[in-house]
């Protein structure tokens, strides 16, 4: 998808705290379940902890929505339990978290769409159902599936009730599988699967 627009946090090292206030923004996907809605996830190197936010969108102009004093505050957010978040979509209530898996990282020397070297070691991600707490202070999280190595972004299609994820890359370093990317459809419809 071509890029028409950007939206730039305050600092130029917004990444470097990992605080509410400058978030380090690696994810982001599209809710319009209710209130039109961006949900944006912070990947957090060798942990959990990552912030999951949701900013509000004006569905008149499509632009996020400014406050008075011209900045964009987020509605809802959470601290991820998944260990080392790389995205996340939700469809109201519901959603899926995409991160390593449950185990932590098991050595591996293949999976679909190959291995996943991060940090010297192979990695296996996965992907998690997760649903938000009846006061909306928490998530409940849970292992849905193995994905391919390195999966990253997610988004989801509700026409086709269709979840679609992406890696970063394979991670096959040695040459015996080609390190292309991996798109995967995902049938899962309002992202109960």
């Amino acid at each position: 998808m071509p890029q028409i627009g950007y939206h730039r946090l305050g600092s130029p090292a917004v990444c470097v705290s990992l605080d509410l206030a400058r978030p380090c923004l690696n994810g982001v996907s599209l809710d319009r379940s209710g209130s039109d809605h961006l949900t944006t996830v912070e990947y957090r190197k060798g942990g959990s902890g990552g912030k999951i936010l949701r900013w509000p969108l004006d569905a008149a102009t499509a632009l996020l929505k400014t406050g008075s004093d011209g900045l964009v505050r987020p509605t809802e957010g959470w601290t991820s339990p998944v260990w080392d978040l790389q995205g996340g979509v939700f469809t109201g209530n519901d959603g899926i978290l995409v991160g390593l898996c449950p185990e932590g990282s098991p050595s591996v020397t293949y999976m679909p769409g190959g291995t996943a070297s991060v940090y010297g070691e192979f990695r296996k991600s996965c992907l998690h159902r997760v649903t938000v707490s009846a006061d909306r202070g928490t998530l409940d999280v849970h292992y849905l599936t193995t994905a391919p190595g390195n999966a990253q972004n997610i988004s989801y299609w509700p026409a086709s009730g269709e979840a679609w994820l992406v890696n970063e890359f394979r991670g096959d370093y040695d040459g015996v599988y080609a390190s292309d990317r991996l798109v995967l459809a995902l049938s899962c419809p309002n992202l109960n699967c």
